[in-house]
């Protein structure tokens, strides 16, 4: 696995923050294990960000652990591939099984996690786009969000708060609109 998930970093390099990226390799390599259940405080975790092309829009949801509108996602588990993670992440959170839709990794974040209710501290987070044909209404997990809906990227980026989730989005922002 560790091989893979080393691999996925260099598929982003260019893309990606280069301090960041040096994180996350670092991570990987100094690291036996990168799972929460096996690495309750620092593990991988997958974002995915549902796209409609043809409307530039962006699912997120109000997650009710974060406090703030993000995208939906989860932690690795066991030996997951990331796009596995996406899969049956995408059923738990949305209710809604991937079939052809194209996912493409497109960013690395680490997000640094200060709340004493959870033994998280960091997440390394790979983010996939998923191009949706039409914008579904996802029957999102009440369980997870307060609500979750399709939205402008413009309308995406003033109700996100975390900085490092905006800036993740506005790079979505400048690939939809080539600036």
């Amino acid at each position: 696995m560790k091989k893979h998930f080393l691999s996925l970093v260099d598929l982003v390099s260019g893309k990606t923050d280069p301090k960041t990226r040096r994180q996350f390799l670092n991570f990987i390599q100094l690291n036996k294990y990168h799972v929460q259940k096996t690495n309750s405080k620092s593990h991988l975790c997958v974002f995915f960000l549902p796209l409609h092309l043809p409307s530039r829009q962006i699912y997120l949801g109000h997650h009710k652990k974060a406090a703030d509108w993000i995208p939906p996602g989860g932690h690795i588990e066991g030996n997951e591939q990331p796009t596995e993670t996406v899969s049956r992440e995408m059923i738990e959170e949305l209710h809604h099984p991937l079939t052809n839709e194209a996912h493409i990794l497109f960013n690395l974040t680490i997000l640094k996690i200060s709340n004493p209710r959870l033994s998280c501290r960091t997440h390394y987070d790979f983010w996939y786009l998923i191009y949706m044909q039409d914008t579904i209404p996802f029957q999102f997990s009440k369980k997870e969000y307060y609500d979750a809906k399709w939205m402008s990227i413009n309308h995406a980026l003033k109700k996100t708060k975390c900085p490092i989730y905006h800036r993740t989005l506005d790079k979505v922002r400048q690939l939809l609109y080539n600036q």
